[in-house]
This record gives structure tokens, sequence and C-alpha cells, in this order.
């Protein structure tokens, strides 16, 4: 909404539900990159792919937005910059633990493959490549391979 109206009150609830997501609701960082925890309840920490393919978006278009408009402030810059370090963590993560058809479970937990969640884990991956540009072009080919399975698993049916 910031990005539409200007209005700064939909910046800092944006920056507001970053640090519930990265304090409160928290993340792990493994060898693979990170996960983003579904909440803060104890029984829903664990991996389920679509919580972090949400944070990878959010998180860098919030970071690329910071980075247009406050580059005065210092301490702004270096909230975005860690913003967007969880993202690019985040998206080397999901890229590193696909299921073997190519798309992602729905959890650690339950390997079922549906769509919701898995376009919303390539929506996210897809929000931080248009944000990277050209710093991301090395996972710009397995995104668009990633995109074409989905599509034939989900929507090329006869």
């Amino acid at each position: 909404m910031y990005k539409s109206t200007g209005d700064s009150v939909y910046l800092h609830e944006a920056l507001s539900a970053s640090r519930w997501l990265i304090e409160e609701a928290g993340f792990v960082r493994t060898r693979a990159g990170i996960w983003f925890h579904y909440s803060d309840h104890p029984s829903l920490r664990y991996t389920i792919y679509n919580v972090t393919g949400l944070a990878v978006g959010f998180l860098s278009k919030l970071s690329g937005t910071i980075f247009k408009i406050d580059r005065k402030s210092e301490k702004m810059m270096e909230y975005a910059q860690f913003l967007w370090s969880l993202a690019a963590d985040g998206s080397r993560f999901l890229l590193n633990n696909k299921h073997r058809s190519g798309l992602w479970c729905y959890s650690a937990r339950n390997n079922i493959i549906d769509n919701i969640h898995n376009g919303s884990i390539l929506t996210g991956l897809w929000e931080f490549t248009l944000v990277a540009g050209n710093r991301n072009r090395h996972h710009l080919n397995d995104l668009l391979e990633l995109t074409d399975k989905y599509y034939l698993k989900f929507y090329n049916k006869v």
C-alpha cells in the first residue's frame, strides 16, 4: 500500500510486521539457508516451506522500498540490508530444499505437493528476483524451470 499511496503509515506497519516475523515468529539458520516459523507458537515451529516463500517476497520488497526512499538514514539502510540478507538466505533455503519432483512439499512433516503452497513459494521467489535485478541472475533459470514444473503439474491437465 505504501508504494501505491505514499502514506508512511503503511511503511510503518510493514516495518512492524517485519519485526514480528523476525523477532517473535522467528527463523532457523541452517547450512542451506534460513526458514521462517509459521508462528511464535511452539507447535508450529517446523519447516512449512510456503511461509519462507512468503517471507522472502515480503522482506525483499520491503528492503527494496527502504533502499529507494530512505538513503539518508544509516539505521534504515542497515535494516534494509539485514532484511535483504534474510530474504536472500530464505531464497537459498528454498532452492536447496525442493522435493525430487522439483517443487516443494507442504512441510517437513507432510509430503503433499499442492497448488496453493507451491504458488506462494514461487511468488515469493519471483518477488525476490524482481527486486534483486542483476544481483540474482544466477537464480533466474532455476526459477523459470520451477515455474514450468509448477504449471505442468497443476494446470496442464487434459
